[in-house]
This record gives C-alpha cells, structure tokens and sequence, in this order.
C-alpha cells in the first residue's frame, strides 16, 4: 500500500505507545510498555552564493540544511548549474551548513546555482526521546522522516 499518509506542511511528531502482553497468558505486561516517536516533516536547504576573488573567478557557495527547524547532519547537498546535476558537492555539519568553494572557467557569463538534496529516514533517539510523554514509559526510539528539497536559484555573473 502507498500514499496512505501525506506528509504535514509543518513538523508533526507521531508517538506510540506499546504494552507487549504475557506469552500464553494474554495479560498485559505494563512494566514492558515503551515510547516510539516519528518527526514527520518537509525539510529545506537555502543557497547564498558570494564571489571571493572576482580576479581568480572564485566563488563561494553556502547554505543551511534543516528538518522542523532543526539542523541536518551529514547530508549530502548537489549543486544544480543552470538547472542540471554537477559533480559539486557538500557534506552537512553539525549546524546544518554546507559550503563549497568553486572557479569558474571559461568565457564570462551568468550561471545559475540551486542546491539539492535526498535525506534518508534517519535515528534521532538521542535528541527525539529527550522527554518522555508519560514519565513511567521510557521512550525507546525516535526517527525523522526521509524528504528531497530544493533551494531557491542564485544568479552569478562571473
């Protein structure tokens, strides 16, 4: 089955609550009851280009990789010239940010940057569960939905 659910316009945090029941008894066992939790949510990547030597044609392109308002790490963002794949990319830090450094070559003339990306579904335990919802069931696994997003386009003449 597929397109059961669609994905909010705003970050949604989905939780469940299990309680396993005894083998061959069929009682529930409430001291074996746990938390899971899904962060469900469009992401999305900004784009600033700024030219560091107008003489060597050198420029810098950077942005910021976020989920629900919070920092990706670890991604990988594509740079799109003038609307098709480039072999440039950036790895996400920590922050979310990506930069990459590039020199034009070539006559001069206006190009287009757009940065893409493909985030796979991710573990997010360590921040996700930082509050259980009932303070006697601990919150066992938390995990943030896989998105692709788009920049906006960035013209330079260089």
């Amino acid at each position: 089955m597929n397109n059961i659910f669609t994905v909010p316009a705003d970050q949604s945090v989905w939780k469940t609550l299990t309680t396993p029941y005894s083998a061959g008894i069929g009682v529930p066992n409430a001291a074996g009851s746990v938390e899971t939790r899904s962060l469900v949510g469009p992401g999305s990547v900004t784009i600033a280009a700024k030219v560091t030597s107008k003489k060597k044609r050198i420029l810098r392109v950077a942005g910021k990789l976020t989920q629900g308002g919070a920092a990706v790490a670890g991604a990988q963002v594509r740079m799109l010239l003038n609307g098709k794949a480039s072999k440039f990319t950036a790895r996400t830090s920590a922050t979310g940010n990506y930069s990459v450094v590039l020199r034009k070559t070539g006559k001069k003339a206006s190009t287009t940057f757009q940065a893409r990306v493909t985030v796979a579904e991710r573990d997010i335990t360590s921040t996700g569960c930082s509050g259980p919802t009932l303070p006697v069931v601990p919150c066992v696994s938390a995990t943030a939905s896989a998105f692709t997003a788009v920049s906006r386009k960035v013209t330079i003449r260089l």
